[in-house]
């Protein structure tokens, strides 16, 4: 048993016709159409890929001025962090040079060396 199939496809609409081979004979059923559940045509399916194509390339430009905004912001948190530990080390140095001259000053002029009427280097101890 042999079946031919010969088809014409109209856009949405395939009407095909069947021939069936049984031994010498031949027996044409009929012809079938088959209508398509189709619903998008070519132009909806292009443009709805072009809208896909255009959202991805949005989201991918997004993405990088995103990384690029968040690399800047942490190069000035660094440079930042840098002007601090060394404000922090400038003001650990002055409160050390201020605490090693107060001490040397106690050294140098201790109590018990004072003139006991001199008030004003009482108000001072």
């Amino acid at each position: 048993m042999r079946i031919r199939w010969h088809a014409r496809a109209l856009q949405h609409l395939c009407v095909c016709h069947a021939q069936v081979h049984v031994g010498g004979m031949v027996f044409s059923p009929g012809s079938v159409s088959v209508v398509s559940d189709s619903l998008l045509t070519l132009p909806a399916i292009v443009s709805i890929a072009a809208g896909g194509s255009l959202l991805l390339i949005i989201v991918i430009i997004v993405l990088i001025a995103y990384k690029r905004k968040s690399r800047e912001n942490d190069l000035t948190l660094k440079r930042l962090q840098m002007q601090m530990d060394n404000l922090e080390s400038r003001v650990a140095l002055e409160c050390k040079e201020a605490i090693v001259l107060h001490f040397d000053l106690r050294f140098l002029c201790p109590r018990d060396q004072r003139s006991p009427g001199n008030a004003h280097s009482e108000a001072q101890a």
